[in-house]
């Protein structure tokens, strides 16, 4: 037998074979391999597996729609109150099916077709507006990922009394929310914002696992060591002296003490089991703070969401693959959008294709997001990405142009980088709207 790596731990198995007993010997190097592997074949059949539920309820949104038009007229100066009228001036009761119909961008004063290029860009310029954090129901999260919105719990003012309810401009700003949220699923469109894991999941009506629940919050990170597990009973006087976030939020809010989180414990079977050890009930006030608060908010998005399809049709998406149908992929990655680009007049060995690609993998993200509207409509995409069409224009100091319906981007035939860099900065940070080319 070969001797061992004196890394290697010898783990022994006994088994029985035609009567003798047999001592099996293995390393637990090659057990993490195979566990490892598991792993990946785990994580691979599952990401398999989501991409088909997307794929499935992509499928019943394009058997969902109806015949005609939902036409929505914006000017650009006003594009927000115009958009967040239409989409609540009409009785959802009697005009049932106009959500289902397929929506149609028309921007005032441009003279363009929607087959997708407006609507796109609509959906990206208008959610900027509505979950701003300006308009006081959204703001940003305290997560480890920056720039991420959540609800605002300070639109609730009394979040501990069930029977009350939300000001109702604030509950129709929330009701628009779950419109336009489902709108962006229902016509494979993207919204702007990411979310936090906990609203994902909230509308997924699920429990934050404990190692998402304590990501939600950057400021766990810094008392890790005051949170190991410990048998002595604590109280809420001894959790005020930790720096969480939302611990702090809650002592603001002068949440009733130990009973009460008992209470709670009872009420949601799927919380941690154990209160007694700080771990457990800083877990168990993070559920509250993340879930209990936000329920007449959640409450009001969900029936803005199912005016235009059944929330149970989300029923068996991951997070990720939810935040991907609303904002599209996390990271967006040049080289596949490269791969299956297209050339009409060039091919991918003309030094304007070669100049372009340069171009594009040297830009900032703010750039980079405007380059991608300038030919797309949006900077966000699933994870299938289109098809790029590069066709080229024998002008060599015109300016590009794009048909976003398409993907085509018009290049002309540029005689050096810096020309194309030249005009291209000045197409994507100038060109406002649309116009027939």
């Amino acid at each position: 037998m070969p001797q061992s790596n004196i890394n290697d731990v010898i783990v022994g198995r006994v088994l029985r074979y035609r009567g003798s007993y047999v001592l099996i010997l293995t390393s637990n190097r090659e057990e993490t391999e195979e566990t490892e592997q598991t792993k990946e074949e785990k994580m691979k059949q599952s990401k398999i597996t989501q991409l088909k539920r997307i794929q499935n309820l992509r499928n019943k949104c394009l058997e969902a729609h109806t015949i005609g038009l939902f036409k929505i007229k914006v000017s650009r100066n006003i594009l927000y109150l115009q958009s967040k009228q239409e989409l609540l001036t009409f009785d959802q009761s009697e005009n049932s099916k106009t959500l289902n119909k397929r929506l149609y961008i028309q921007y005032q004063g441009e003279h363009a077709i929607d087959e997708g290029g407006p609507l796109s860009e609509w959906f990206l310029e208008f959610s900027k507006k509505l979950f701003d954090p300006s308009t006081l129901c959204f703001r940003y999260t305290n997560a480890a990922r920056p720039g991420l919105i959540e609800i605002d719990p300070t639109t609730d003012p009394d979040p501990t009394n069930p029977n009350s309810d939300l000001d109702q401009n604030v509950q129709s700003h929330y009701i628009c929310a779950g419109r336009l949220l489902a709108l962006a699923i229902f016509n494979s469109k993207f919204v702007y914002p990411r979310f936090s894991v906990a609203f994902y999941k909230l509308l997924l009506e699920q429990w934050l696992r404990e190692d998402e629940l304590l990501q939600e919050d950057a400021s766990v990170t810094h008392e890790d060591e005051l949170l190991q597990e410990d048998e002595e009973e604590v109280s809420l006087d001894e959790l005020k002296k930790m720096d969480l976030d939302f611990i702090k939020s809650l002592m603001s809010m002068e949440m009733a003490d130990l009973e009460e989180l008992h209470k709670l414990q009872k009420r949601n079977s799927n919380t941690i089991k154990s209160i007694k050890t700080k771990k457990g009930l800083v877990l168990e006030i993070g559920q509250w703070y993340l879930y209990d608060r936000y329920r007449k908010q959640m409450k009001k998005i969900k029936k803005g969401f199912e005016d235009v399809f059944p929330i149970s049709w989300l029923k068996g998406l991951s997070v990720e693959a939810l935040e991907e149908l609303i904002s599209g992929v996390y990271v967006f990655e040049i080289s596949k959008l490269r791969a299956k680009a297209r050339y009409g007049g060039y091919d991918k060995k003309s030094k304007q294709i070669k100049w372009f690609w340069m171009y594009m993998s040297q830009l900032k993200t703010e750039d980079l997001e405007k380059l991608l509207q300038f030919i797309f409509g949006t900077s966000k995409f699933g994870s299938c990405y289109p098809t790029l069409q590069i066709n080229k224009v024998k002008i060599p100091d015109a300016l590009p142009s794009a048909h976003t319906c398409c993907h085509i981007l018009n290049l002309p035939n540029y005689n050096s980088f810096d020309v194309l860099k030249s005009k291209m900065d000045f197409a994507i940070k100038e060109t406002v709207g649309f116009g027939f080319i």
